[in-house]
């Protein structure tokens, strides 16, 4: 009995230690499960705590502004135009704030070119449209403060017979008159030849010029009926007429004296093409009054072709050479040697075309299809600038490859 009480005794003994070993787990248990409730308390309001901070931050964070709209609109609609323009294979019309083109096929509507318009109204706040194929324009962006395009040409290719506008003292010159002389002999060289008098409207020879490719002006204009008509073109231009060479920027005021006789001082140019420097060239059959300025005094651009003694007879300017103003030239201007009225017993007399030798003839001929050469253009600088977008302005430059002809008159 003693054994097995010793027996009973130490068995009870380890239930008693198992006891108090089970009650100090379940204690470090719980302790264990109130730290995790507390931790869990404390991440909770630290949690609720960045939470509120990251909204008052967001909240802080300011949105996108018009002005931000509006840039973002600027950049696509230059995109858009850049990539319109580099496409570029004819320019129907352009202007300070509008521009009309074609570009090859795209596969909208019927076979050939797509026709793009760009135009906004120069009204600060209005839109700049864009119009495809005559479909009523989309508005390409709006609250347009400026849109201005501005060409740069350089000289093409004259793939035809110069086709020559005429000013002359009458629409409708008769076949022995000077001007009516002048038409039939450029015809027989196989130009065209569309005549206008000297009084039209600004209107009415601006359609003219956009069919022609070279504004000849006859010596018996009147040219205070004629003034500002043909100034700022860019067609070429032949003068004969030296009241309109100081309108051309190529001297202030332009002269006159004898001769008949020029030397050829400068071969650069088609419009001297067979002859050498230094000949001495028979422009006229006798002496008469002749354009005739002095080299000191011209302009910048020019170059002097033809001299009598010091003096300045055959005189060129190629389109954008500096005229006497410091603004450059529109287009390419010639003036002829021959033209001035002759002063005989203090009459004014006109000078006859028949006048001219065959020489003078085949300089008129060259000079005419020189200055016939049209202006292509070969790039546009474009500026874009929105309202709300404060001083921000987009400018770009766009080459054109396939330089289409300047469409201005």
């Amino acid at each position: 009995m003693l054994r097995n009480g010793n027996i009973d005794s130490r068995n009870g003994c380890r239930y008693g230690i198992r006891a108090r070993r089970e009650s100090g787990a379940l204690r470090a248990l719980a302790f264990t499960l109130i730290e995790l409730v507390i931790s869990l308390a404390i991440m909770a309001v630290l949690l609720g705590a960045t939470m509120s901070a990251i909204m008052v931050s967001t909240q802080a964070l300011p949105g996108r502004s018009v002005a931000d709209e509006q840039c973002i609109a600027l950049g696509s609609a230059m995109t858009t135009l850049e990539r319109d323009l580099r496409s570029a294979t004819s320019i129907i019309s352009a202007s300070a704030n509008q521009i009309e083109f074609t570009v090859a096929d795209r596969g909208h509507g019927s076979a050939g070119p797509e026709t793009i318009i760009y135009s906004w109204s120069g009204v600060a706040g209005e839109a700049l449209k864009r119009s495809y194929n005559g479909v009523a324009a989309n508005m390409c962006v709006s609250n347009i403060a400026e849109f201005t395009l501005a060409m740069t040409t350089t000289p093409g290719e004259l793939k035809q017979a110069p086709r020559v506008l005429l000013v002359a003292a009458s629409a409708a010159p008769t076949s022995t008159s000077d001007d009516g002389i002048k038409r039939d002999l450029l015809r027989s060289w196989g130009f065209s030849v569309q005549v206008v008098a000297d009084n039209v409207s600004l209107a009415t020879f601006q359609a003219a010029a956009l069919n022609t490719d070279v504004i000849y002006v006859s010596e018996d204009i009147d040219p205070s009926r004629a003034s500002g008509l043909w100034y700022n073109t860019t067609r070429g231009v032949v003068i004969e007429e030296s009241s309109a060479i100081a309108a051309y920027g190529f001297v202030l005021l332009p002269l006159n004296s004898n001769g008949y006789r020029v030397r050829i001082a400068n071969v650069s140019l088609p419009i001297v093409f067979g002859f050498v420097n230094n000949e001495q060239v028979d422009v006229t059959s006798s002496s008469y009054s002749l354009n005739r300025q002095n080299a000191l005094l011209l302009a910048p651009g020019t170059t002097v072709l033809g001299s009598i003694g010091t003096d300045a007879t055959l005189i060129a300017m190629d389109a954008g050479g500096t005229m006497i103003s410091g603004q450059p030239s529109a287009g390419r201007r010639v003036v002829m040697p021959w033209g001035e009225n002759t002063v005989l017993l203090l009459v004014p007399t006109d000078f006859p075309f028949s006048a001219v030798t065959a020489t003078g003839k085949r300089i008129l001929r060259q000079a005419l299809t020189w200055a016939a050469t049209p202006q292509a253009v070969s790039e546009v600088t474009v500026r874009l600038r929105v309202r709300d977008a404060g001083a921000v302005t987009v400018e770009s430059r766009v080459t054109i490859p396939n330089r289409p002809r300047d469409p201005r008159p």
